[in-house]
């Protein structure tokens, strides 16, 4: 991880960690409330750049498949692969989701063109295992969304985490580890901005 983490999409002024922080805990009542002030238009556009020509996509964490149904009616056949009932219970209608977690997903390998996961890591156990199972998914591309330095999410997720006694979380880290996995697995990788505001103050 040395040769990314002064990346300026992997740095921050947050403590580097010894060790992942988490995993942290995800609310789904709260993420779909959040999900709709989300403006994810440039994300979309520049997964679809990304993942143009697949033939299939795989969708690890796809949670309320905000993202997941823009990508299916504009790239591909995505299948989505979810832990939570709540959240597949939430999913628009047409979409293809199974039961599994990050780590151990339930496809064998070179599944499909495409593995995606979008603000995926910081809720697994293991999140280096996570990024080994979607260079075991893809037989081309893996895309993974995570915070920049800057996003003020984090920001606010790690002063409540100080309030609560909690380390704080790292994104840089995170992106970091999915760099140096996947480059290990053979994947050039290539880290881009993309802005996705909140519809809120």
């Amino acid at each position: 991880m040395s040769t990314w983490r002064e990346h300026p999409l992997c740095a921050s002024p947050t403590p580097w960690p010894a060790r992942f922080w988490g995993p942290e805990r995800l609310d789904p009542t709260a993420w779909r409330e959040l999900a709709g002030r989300l403006i994810i238009d440039d994300e979309i556009a520049r997964l679809c750049a990304v993942l143009a020509g697949a033939d299939r996509v795989i969708d690890v964490g796809g949670g309320t498949g905000l993202l997941t149904q823009a990508l299916a009616a504009q790239v591909a056949p995505v299948t989505i692969v979810e832990p939570s009932a709540e959240q597949r219970a939430h999913l628009p209608p047409g979409l293809t989701a199974i039961a599994g977690r990050a780590e151990a997903v339930p496809l064998p390998d070179a599944s499909a063109d495409a593995a995606i996961a979008t603000w995926v890591l910081q809720y697994c156990d293991d999140p280096a295992q996570a990024v080994r199972e979607l260079a075991r998914l893809a037989r081309r591309r893996v895309a993974i969304v995570q915070a920049a330095p800057d996003n003020h999410l984090v920001d606010i997720y790690n002063a409540e985490a100080a309030i609560a006694g909690l380390p704080p979380a790292h994104h840089g880290w995170l992106l970091a580890l999915a760099a140096e996995t996947l480059g290990a697995a053979g994947f050039a990788i290539e880290l881009t901005r993309v802005r996705a505001p909140v519809r809120a103050r």
